[in-house]
């Protein structure tokens, strides 16, 4: 596809560890495929940082996680703001 006719895509934020993973969890039981995981072999998956990528009907979700800011969200505007709305995330100034 041309870079040029891609979504519009957005991040959001600061979401707390809690709801980050449940929103992972929750998406990967509602089909969505890990598509990438952080290796669970680095010394600091899930001290320091952890990251999977979530692909579901042509689409994708990027989840990085820090200890310091917490989980971010990537993907298409569309789909991360559904995805907002039904976890009650606020979406801020993404």
């Amino acid at each position: 596809m041309d870079p040029s006719q891609s979504p519009p895509t957005m991040t959001v934020a600061d979401i707390k560890t809690e709801v980050g993973n449940r929103v992972l969890t929750q998406l990967v039981r509602a089909g969505w495929v890990v598509e990438y995981e952080y290796p669970n072999s680095t010394i600091d998956k899930g001290i320091d940082f952890d990251a999977y990528t979530i692909a579901k009907d042509g689409e994708h979700l990027e989840f990085e996680w820090t200890n310091w800011d917490e989980w971010q969200i990537r993907g298409s505007r569309s789909v991360l703001q559904a995805v907002c709305a039904e976890f009650g995330i606020d979406p801020g100034n993404a």
